[in-house]
């Protein structure tokens, strides 16, 4: 056996002929894309026998009914799948049958994009879809005074692209004095070098002296954690087009804290404490490279001393546990030019490995995953 993907379609389960599988990915020094993430099983031989499963990559049609189901389409029963609820907002409606409307509306502070109702109508012969996707409910605030003892603060027009020329600042208190202030980033998108949020301690916006981060781009701190019950945001964008926006969460939380700064995906953490001089150790599952530092340490300035590190899937791994999970590097952020990795994947000989595909997105023809169980087993 020996396939070779390429392009956006995702392929069929494959099942080894042999005991062994190895995948070889390569990409070229052009457009890189969001790569590929697979699973595999290691199953008795017996066992795929007896549920009559064919020892070749099977050829079935579930996966553009799923596509299309994401689209909003559904096929027969004349009925549309859930369309779902706005966040920040509601919707009026359970008939998800052909003919039927449901209705939207947002939560007070919010805006409604998009269509106020839709409705399940027949697309084809076999298939009904929504007149129109779900609508979003956007925040239309520039700045404010916000209290504790939690919030979210989002870019004006969220989770659209924000205006231009805007100068949005905002204050947080917290209800108890006593507490201070952790800010989470949960998304965050801005035109590097030109647009920017600033976060600082305190009361004085703007103050030099009190600010923890400029930030522009896509790169975040963990958390921020305040010093004092204040803590104050100035958001300010340049008068070209922007990008995405942001969307942070803050909560009050008990001095002499840096917070919870998580556990990097695909990874593990050592140390339970997050007050000041507590560390934390951080390592990565196998067939993951640990990036960044291996422990951070709670600093009295309520700050860690460093980022959490993340878990780059390694390029060159021999797989011999019965199950596990493959991803091209970097997944599911872009992958790098000009890459060549290589994974061995072996178990005994009286069994075979079936591997599924779960998501994949490579350059047509110029970016390949190549698979094979001919020859003879060369480990990497």
């Amino acid at each position: 056996m020996h396939e070779l993907f390429t392009g956006p379609n995702l392929p069929s389960p494959i099942i080894s002929s042999k005991n062994w599988l190895r995948l070889h990915f390569t990409s070229d020094g052009n457009h890189k894309l969001r790569g590929f993430s697979a699973q595999y099983q290691v199953k008795k031989m017996t066992e795929l026998k007896s549920r009559g499963v064919k020892m070749l990559p099977s050829k079935d049609n579930h996966h553009k009914i799923s596509v299309l189901s994401q689209m909003g389409v559904a096929q027969g029963h004349n009925m549309c799948p859930d369309p779902g609820i706005p966040d920040r907002g509601k919707r009026k409606g359970t008939d998800f049958r052909r003919g039927a409307t449901v209705h939207f509306s947002c939560d007070e502070g919010y805006e409604l994009q998009g269509s106020k109702s839709i409705s399940c109508l027949r697309v084809t012969d076999s298939y009904v879809g929504w007149s129109d996707d779900r609508p979003i409910c956007r925040a239309p605030m520039c700045g404010g005074q916000l209290r504790g003892p939690s919030g979210v603060i989002t870019s004006p027009n969220y989770p659209v692209q924000y205006d231009n020329n805007a100068n949005c600042t905002w204050l947080i208190t917290a209800s108890d004095t006593s507490k201070v202030i952790k800010l989470t980033f949960e998304d965050f998108d801005l035109e590097r070098g030109y647009d920017t949020l600033t976060v600082g301690d305190g009361q004085v916006v703007g103050d030099q002296k009190t600010i923890f981060h400029v930030l522009s781009g896509t790169t975040t701190p963990d958390l921020v954690v305040s010093t004092s019950h204040l803590m104050w945001l100035n958001f300010k964008t340049d008068d070209t087009s922007g990008s995405l926006g942001f969307k942070v969460s803050f909560e009050e939380i008990d001095q002499g804290s840096c917070g919870d700064p998580g556990i990097p995906a695909y990874g593990k953490r050592e140390g339970a404490g997050f007050r000041h001089g507590d560390r934390l150790y951080f390592e990565c599952l196998p067939a993951f490279e640990l990036m960044g530092k291996k422990n951070i340490t709670c600093q009295k300035n309520n700050q860690w001393s460093a980022k959490k590190p993340s878990c780059v899937f390694s390029c060159f791994f021999n797989f011999t546990t019965p199950s596990g999970v493959l991803l091209s590097p970097n997944y599911p952020q872009e992958y790098g030019n000009n890459m060549h990795c290589v994974w061995l994947i072996i178990t005994n000989p009286e069994s075979r490995i079936n591997l599924a595909f779960n998501d994949l997105s490579m350059e047509k023809q110029f970016d390949f995953l190549s698979i094979k169980d001919g020859g003879k087993v060369e480990m990497t």
